[in-house]
């Protein structure tokens, strides 16, 4: 009998090793629709985009159908204005089923600079020293969909300027259009970048 027991206790482990993968494995794809890790906006600097080793990288960035942009007005030094960040298609109908982005603002030097604010549920501010690995000098400066958010395609947020600001900012941001299998093949990315100078 000793040999059997030895022959379950071992199917028994194996069990709990596939079932302990896969929940990691699960767990690993809620955090990216949850929102992605920090410094993937393509900005000087960051790490990269949603296209990294690991991550969504079956396709070239912006090799997609969408058309993937930043949308804001001339900033005021120390007040919010309101930035937009888009995916649109060719038609009505999008070839992606889920959506998600990350955005950060640089102002000419390379600088990380302003804060972001969230006005509604489907985006969020990353904050510093979690799963995601945002340092605490860049609170406010990044922000991302969360998990209610990549049922969107286009995104709000309030943008404010530093109060000594003067030259251009550029904001950055990378985006995945996803097809909502579970995994991070076969999903495009994408990047972009919006200049925006001081209000006259």
């Amino acid at each position: 009998m000793k040999p059997v027991k030895k022959a379950v206790l071992c199917f028994v482990s194996l069990t709990f090793c596939i079932i302990g993968i896969n929940r990691l494995s699960e767990n690993a794809v809620y955090a990216g629709a949850a929102g992605p890790v920090a410094y993937v906006t393509g900005a000087p600097g960051d790490t990269g985009t949603c296209s990294k080793v690991d991550c969504h990288n079956s396709f070239a960035v912006n090799t997609g159908t969408a058309k993937f942009k930043i949308t804001s007005p001339p900033y005021i030094p120390g007040q919010y204005v309101t930035v937009k960040v888009s995916f649109a298609y060719p038609t009505d109908v999008s070839p992606a089923k889920k959506h998600g982005f990350e955005m950060t603002a640089v102002d000419a030097s390379g600088k990380r600079v302003g804060s972001f604010q969230n006005i509604s549920l489907y985006t969020q501010i990353i904050p510093p020293e979690d799963y995601r690995g945002l340092k605490l000098i860049h609170k406010n400066k990044y922000v991302e969909q969360t998990y209610t958010g990549i049922s969107k395609k286009t995104w709000y947020v309030k943008y404010k300027a530093p109060s000594t600001a003067t030259g251009p900012i550029t904001f950055y941001a990378s985006g995945v259009g996803a097809d909502g299998n579970q995994n991070e093949k076969k999903d495009y990315t994408y990047k972009t970048k919006r200049m925006i100078t001081k209000a006259p």
